[in-house]
């Protein structure tokens, strides 16, 4: 077994960047259907790590569909670049306040559950990621909710855990809006 990867949820692996050559920090996900989709991708040193898995799991250049920041902090969207150009037929998609700060916006399909209401991204057969606006940790957070799988991808919305430790919140300055970040706790509810 590779501890890299592991199932989170059914149809869901887990991928874990190893920020800092360290486990257990951050993850990347890929959801498996006939149009699979990569959300969060880990920093831009964690490439090759994510590359590796998805090649693992039989994914070549043509066969993801979707890479799907939650965010663009760089421990979650920061390998965006690498992996679109290792990936071309995929499609980048993240909230539209997060476009302008990710290297190539042209490629980008901005999506906004505020003005467009919720974007659905179909990755199999009856099975679709729902995107989420989820203000509080950044002003452009997305989670994403795999209802076919239960599950919700839910970045950094929710808090961290750290190796050892217990849940903290995620409130990094200066986008931080716990009134949001509340808000949209109630809303995965």
């Amino acid at each position: 077994d590779d501890p890299v990867v592991h199932e989170a949820a059914p149809g869901i692996q887990l991928i874990d960047t190893l920020l800092g050559g360290r486990p257990g920090v951050t993850a990347a996900y890929l959801v498996t259907g006939d149009r699979p989709a990569l959300v969060d991708t880990g920093p831009r040193t964690s490439a090759p790590v994510v590359r590796e898995a998805l090649a693992a799991a039989g994914l070549g250049p043509a066969d993801l569909a979707w890479i799907v920041p939650t965010h663009v902090h760089l421990d979650h969207c920061g390998a965006t670049g690498i992996l679109a150009a290792a990936f071309p037929r995929a499609t980048v998609v993240v909230h539209r306040r997060g476009a302008r700060h990710l290297v190539e916006p042209g490629r980008l399909l901005a999506g906004s559950a505020a003005v467009y209401g919720s974007r659905r991204l179909p990755v199999g057969p009856g099975r679709e990621l729902e995107m989420i606006e989820t203000p509080g940790h950044a002003r452009h957070h997305t989670c994403l909710v795999d209802h076919a799988a239960g599950a919700v991808i839910a970045g950094d919305a929710v808090g961290v855990e750290f190796p050892g430790g217990g849940l903290y919140p995620a409130l990094p300055p200066p986008d931080v809006d716990i009134a949001a970040g509340l808000r949209s706790l109630d809303a995965l509810s």
